[in-house]
Order: C-alpha cells, then structure tokens, then sequence
C-alpha cells in the first residue's frame, strides 16, 4: 500500500492521514510513504491521527526518500507511534518526532514513537522534533549522523535533551526550543569539517544549546 500523494502537511488537503483500529487490517501489507517521481523533489506527507498504529503480521512501515511521517497526538495530546513488526527511514527522508522519548532502540519497556520488532533509521535523513512538553529526548535510535536536524518543541522554554552524541551534515533549525547536551554529557557537532561547516537556522535562532 503507497502514500503517494504531493503534500506538505501546512494544510489538510496536502496532508493524508493513517487511523488504524483493527491490527488484522494491517497484516501482510507493505506500508510504504513514496513521493511520485513527477514533479521531481516532490513530497508526500503522512500523519498519523486518533490512535496507534500498529502494523500486523509481515507486514512492514517503510518511508522513502522525500516521504514525510508526521507521528502526530492523539485528541487527549498523547504522542502515537508506530508499533508491530518492522519499521525503516530511508536516505532523503524525514520524521516528525512527538513522543518525549524520542526514537529508541529499546524493547523493555516499549517507548518512543517507533515500537517495532526490528527499527532501522538512516542517517542521511532529517529529523525535527515536534514534542508538547519538555523535556523532550533525542532517543538512543537517533544516528550518530544526520543530514538536518530540527528543533521545534512547542513547550515554553522546552529543551530537547541528547541521548547521544549527534553531528548535523547540512542544516541545524532551531525554530523553537533549546538543545540541552547537560544533561546527558552528550555534544552536537555541526558540519563535517572546515570545508563543510553546515548550516545554522534562522540566522537568529530563538533558541540556546547548552553543553
């Protein structure tokens, strides 16, 4: 089964949705968010809404290059997730994460918005943190490398603690929220080297790292 739809999740219309019930439903099907090849660099946005989703037997969630999963909040602002058999975040490809917990490797107990048997994340991907409340975790499952990294808890004064030592390869966004490395002794690096120093967003982010 292919999301495939252009959006950019800033409407309803160019956001398509997953609302799961029934776990028999998702047996043996291949969930798969893969922009169309035409218009080139198009996207395609999925949120989940309602309710978890949880993928049945064979049956595995994969998000492809350009593809955009938005984990979303259930009514009562409870981050959902997705759990099951397996899960995968390609090259090119972005998760919206909501769950304080992140995005984690653990099994016991089960937490972040990720809870598959088997989880693989990529590193030339993005990753934006969109939490309620704070503090909000990385997660130990996020890569020691990541192409873009965004901040965006929309918790007063939030901060977005690192599980783990990051470097961002292109842009760091700090739309809202601090990146707090205290915490944990963790560090982020930005860029890979003199030649290739990565990009700081906006120019004056609103908010602080502190490490």
């Amino acid at each position: 089964f292919n999301f495939c739809g252009i959006g950019d999740g800033l409407t309803p219309t160019s956001t398509q949705t997953i609302s799961v019930a029934n776990q028999s439903t998702a047996s043996n099907i291949n969930f798969n968010i893969t922009p169309p090849v035409s218009p080139i660099n198009s996207k395609t946005y999925v949120k989940l809404i309602n309710q978890q989703f949880t993928l049945g037997a064979n049956s595995k969630f994969t998000v492809d290059g350009n593809g955009i999963l938005d984990f979303g909040f259930d009514v009562s602002n409870n981050a959902l997730y997705v759990a099951g058999n397996s899960f995968e975040s390609k090259t090119g490809s972005t998760l919206k994460i909501t769950s304080l917990d992140g995005i984690t490797t653990t099994s016991t107990p089960l937490v972040g918005n990720v809870r598959t048997s088997t989880r693989t994340f990529a590193s030339d991907a993005s990753y934006e943190y969109i939490g309620n409340s704070s503090p909000q975790k990385t997660g130990n499952a996020l890569p020691s490398s990541v192409r873009n990294l965004v901040i965006n808890n929309t918790a007063t004064n939030a901060d977005v603690v690192l599980t783990n030592d990051v470097i961002v390869t292109s842009s760091l966004t700090m739309t809202q929220g601090n990146i707090n490395g205290i915490t944990n002794t963790k560090t982020i690096t930005l860029g890979t080297s003199a030649l290739n120093t990565g990009t700081l967003l906006p120019t004056t982010p609103t908010g602080f790292v502190k490490g």
